[in-house]
């Protein structure tokens, strides 16, 4: 069982006092029912009042009373404290509950607002996802147009490509056909010869079985001057446009060169062109080379191989020219490629004629 003790007298609290509500507890401080009564009567009449006060039949001394009355005073300037304080917090409170409506309104206000703009960015910010993904997708078309486009180009460009080449390859074949038919024409101009050549001695004869006037002398024919260096002879007229060939100048050669080209084609010039191939004069090697094609000289073909290694490129390729046009042979050589990759196709040039030379009729 707990026993109470007063704060202010130090004597024991009855529980019944407790319960009974004579005896209280204020800010912590338990009184018993004498010192509740003084200070209750203290409160009420002044310091004269709780000296003569009693409670329960029971008088309480000068000493008892001012203490009690000192902690009456100290009480109930605490309790004014506490009701001025509780006031305070009631005016505070009050004040806060006016405001505190005001300050709703507000907030739901600007939370209103706020809401409408957030709202009004939430639009916005769909507003410009959608434009986003609008213009991805224009950029992809766009960008899908642009690659059928380049598509549609490179398929042109490759069209012409292979265009071309059919064109190349119909253009070897022209070259072919064109170098044939100037075999068929040089052989046609040789039977012409051959025939003009038997009318003549036809007609000679004729004219050795008819009698002679007695006074009509004539003399012999000049003869072909002889050929040097074991040349097949030349007739009188070329052999004198060979003499041209050993001239001191670039242009006479040139010249002659040209001339024992001429139609109608005497394959005899052959011997006397092929060392015009080795001409220190670059446009009387160019020249020699054309004129062996024009004559479609076939025993030309080694001298034409070597030529390719000459040191110009304009002369290697109407070297070129007129060894396929001669052979009817396309083996690529490309006269202003590497020095690495003509030496190999010119190899490839001389394999072919190692192998080809004997069905050409061209033999040891």
């Amino acid at each position: 069982m707990k026993i109470y003790f007063c704060d202010i007298c130090n004597t024991s609290i009855p529980l019944q006092d407790l319960d009974a509500g004579t005896a209280v507890a204020v800010k912590g401080k338990l009184l018993c029912a004498n010192c509740n009564a003084a200070a209750a009567a203290a409160t009420k009449g002044g310091p004269a009042a709780a000296a003569t006060a009693r409670a329960g039949g029971v008088t309480i001394g000068r000493a008892a009373a001012l203490a009690a009355l000192a902690a009456v005073v100290g009480i109930g300037a605490a309790w004014i404290f506490d009701r001025r304080a509780a006031q305070e917090r009631k005016d505070a409170l009050a004040v806060v509950e006016e405001h505190g409506d005001a300050l709703s309104r507000d907030v739901r206000r600007i939370d209103s607002s706020l809401g409408g703009e957030v709202r009004g960015l939430g639009a916005r910010v769909d507003e410009l996802r959608d434009e986003v993904q609008r213009s991805g997708e224009a950029e992809n078309g766009r960008r899908e147009h642009d690659r059928g486009e380049m598509d549609a180009r490179f398929a042109k460009v490759f069209g012409y490509v292979e265009e071309n080449e059919r064109q190349k390859q119909q253009i070897e074949q022209h070259e072919i056909r064109l170098a044939a038919s100037s075999e068929s024409l040089g052989a046609l101009a040789r039977a012409i010869d051959e025939l003009k050549a038997r009318v003549d001695a036809g007609a000679t004869a004729s004219a050795a079985r008819e009698p002679m006037p007695a006074a009509a002398t004539e003399e012999p024919p000049a003869s072909a001057p002889a050929a040097p260096g074991g040349l097949p002879a030349l007739p009188a007229g070329l052999q004198k446009v060979a003499e041209g060939l050993k001239s001191s100048e670039a242009e006479k050669r040139w010249d002659a060169v040209g001339e024992l080209a001429r139609p109608p084609f005497n394959k005899d010039v052959i011997p006397y062109l092929l060392p015009m191939l080795k001409d220190p004069d670059d446009f009387v090697r160019h020249h020699a080379a054309e004129a062996l094609g024009d004559l479609d000289a076939r025993a030309a073909i080694p001298a034409l191989i070597d030529s390719l290694s000459d040191p110009q490129q304009f002369v290697r390729e109407m070297v070129n020219t007129q060894l396929r046009r001669i052979t009817r042979q396309t083996f690529k050589f490309d006269p202003s490629g590497k020095k690495d990759d003509r030496d190999r196709q010119q190899r490839q040039w001389r394999t072919w004629w190692e192998q080809n030379r004997e069905k050409l009729g061209m033999g040891e």
